[in-house]
């Protein structure tokens, strides 16, 4: 949705499904409600009466009070006192680890409280992608997949004798635990905690702070569920060390290792506003035999050897400059655009974890370099995207022909993320947020058509034969003054007959053209048919005035001067 600015949305979207706080913010602006001081005053019941389920609702009656945990003020320590912290605090790890089933349905799956832990289970209980969070977690991914990475013969000796060791069966856990503790002090050149009582199976650190949780199952389906126990054990962690400078400071990364019988499995945690937790690679240490598999295995425990190494110096660097309490409207930004802020640069949200507009002009200092070379071109604003693919290729040609915004760079980022930088469209509004905000004019409607087809026609006429690949209503700006239609979002972009549709495309609520489907080639008139089908799908109701602030001043001025609503109903 076109969410903007709105600072609801900035905050529900965090805790809640997209599509869910959607309507919520939809139904919120229905009754001209756009910031969290607009609810400060009301009650819960009253906010149940505008439809905004329970969960949401506490959620903004504490952001909008400023006693939440996640709110955008204060300290981001305030977690540590809130209900979500709570929740995980009055359990011992391992008994949710073996209540896992009821721990996920009524902690992580309700409908009337926010997740307690953001750890992918389920799926809408996420925060940043952690590959964004940290760079170490993006060092480790690109490591884990670099056919370059060359192990020594320690690194070889160690997986050879894990996977053996592994594979064997054990009495206990803790004998189980016993082995792991002895090959990976062997191995790595760290300190290690053991086996205590209410703490972590094995806790690997570096002078005392903590760089990685083990934990060890004897077997599958034996003493619960590993990745959640690890998870309440982060928590704990963060609660001991709240007052070191790691955890006011930084966002805390800390390697999360499950071993379970003969899987081994490596997640990522970070503290942002709140504790986040997210899957990262996983192994079989069984099946030597197998040749691509143990050059994966290996690969992945080389990568995290070297990760940890990577970690101790990046607390070493944060060690050395002046500590400075990380700011909450910080800590939810993806790491390249936190240095952006702390230079004093504007980010405004529009979609969480993926578009941000960005304020150039009024910087303390110098911007980090992509941003202060787009800076000194004379842009005041820019858009930054994160995505996982993009077709600058065929943007830039797009561009070249005047129908879309301009591309300044595409930055590759490690953990397989781009960073993409283009020109921020003041004034221009996507066609779909046209069609839900306004009962358009057949004339009018036709002259927007006429400006979309003309925008796809221009660009198909060269040469590269470039496809966008996704020209729905949500992709297409429009001015205010009714002469231009950009086509935006090129993350399915590619070349016709070469480049492919990605894996699971939504075919719930697209009608995507015949031949527009999953790892199908990228053909131009697939983006002809969508565009034609989209354009036919005007939306119907009546005008809602209260959909729009920036038209209500005209809306009154029309009906103070003695016009009818009738006459007032088709304007933009």
């Amino acid at each position: 949705m076109g969410s903007g600015g709105n600072e609801i949305w900035n905050v529900l979207v965090r805790h809640f499904d997209e599509e869910k706080v959607a309507k919520v913010v939809e139904a919120l602006e229905d009754e001209c409600i756009y910031r969290l001081d607009d609810i400060k005053d009301f009650t819960l019941a009253e906010l149940r009466d505008l439809n905004v389920p329970a969960g949401m609702a506490k959620v903004l009656l504490l952001e909008g009070r400023k006693e939440a945990a996640f709110t955008l003020r204060g300290s981001r320590v305030a977690y540590l006192g809130s209900e979500a912290y709570d929740r995980v605090m009055s359990r011992c790890p391992s008994d949710m680890a073996n209540q896992m089933i009821t721990f996920t349905i009524q902690e992580q799956m309700s409908d009337t409280k926010p997740p307690a832990l953001l750890n992918y289970r389920p799926d809408t209980a996420r925060g940043l992608p952690i590959a964004l969070v940290s760079p170490v977690f993006a060092y480790f991914l690109d490591l884990c997949d670099s056919l370059e990475l060359t192990p020594t013969a320690k690194d070889s000796a160690f997986v050879n004798e894990l996977c053996l060791k592994s594979s064997m069966a054990y009495v206990d856990e803790a004998e189980r635990c016993k082995m792991l503790f002895a090959l990976l002090r062997a191995y790595l050149p760290f300190e290690f905690l053991v086996d205590e009582v209410g703490k972590k199976d094995i806790a690997i650190l570096y002078q005392r702070q903590l760089l990685a949780i083990c934990q060890v199952k004897n077997e599958e389906g034996f003493s619960g569920n590993a990745y959640l126990e690890a998870g309440a054990y982060y928590v704990r962690d963060l609660s001991d060390n709240r007052d070191e400078v790691m955890v006011r400071c930084e966002r805390y990364p800390v390697f999360l290792l499950e071993i379970t019988g003969a899987l081994l499995k490596v997640s990522g945690a970070a503290f942002a506003s709140c504790p986040l937790v997210e899957p990262l690679k996983m192994g079989l240490l069984v099946r030597r035999t197998n040749h691509k598999e143990m050059d994966a295995l290996c690969r992945m425990v080389v990568a995290l050897r070297k990760s940890l190494l990577k970690l101790v110096s990046l607390r070493a660097a944060v060690m050395r400059r002046p500590a400075a309490e990380l700011e909450l409207a910080a800590v939810d930004l993806p790491y390249p655009l936190q240095e952006f802020y702390s230079t004093g640069g504007g980010v405004m949200v529009l979609s969480f974890g993926k578009l941000y507009v960005l304020d150039l002009q009024h910087s303390r200092d110098v911007l980090p370099t992509p941003f202060e070379q787009i800076k000194r071109s004379g842009v005041t604003k820019i858009l930054a995207k994160f995505c996982q693919r993009y077709g600058s290729q065929v943007h830039a040609d797009w561009f070249s022909r005047g129908c879309t915004p301009k591309l300044f760079n595409t930055m590759r980022l490690s953990g397989d993320w781009l960073m993409v930088l283009m020109e921020y469209m003041e004034g221009y509004t996507d066609l779909q947020r046209k069609t839900n905000v306004f009962s358009v004019s057949s004339a009018k409607w036709n002259k927007i058509s006429s400006l979309a087809r003309k925008c796809l026609k221009d660009a198909q006429a060269s040469t590269l034969r470039g496809v966008h690949g996704d020209l729905r209503l949500d992709n297409l700006l429009v001015d205010e003054g009714l002469t231009h239609v950009l086509a935006v979002d090129f993350e399915r972009a590619g070349i016709e007959g070469c480049d492919r549709y990605p894996f699971f495309m939504n075919h719930t609520d697209v009608e995507w053209p015949a031949g527009a489907s999953d790892n199908q080639l990228l053909m131009q008139v697939h983006d002809n048919e969508l565009l034609e089908s989209q354009l036919e799908r005007k939306h119907k109701r009546k005008y809602d005035w209260h959909n729009d602030r920036s038209f209500v001043p005209k809306k009154l001025a029309a009906l103070a001067s003695g016009a009818s609503v009738s006459d007032t109903e088709e304007d933009f």
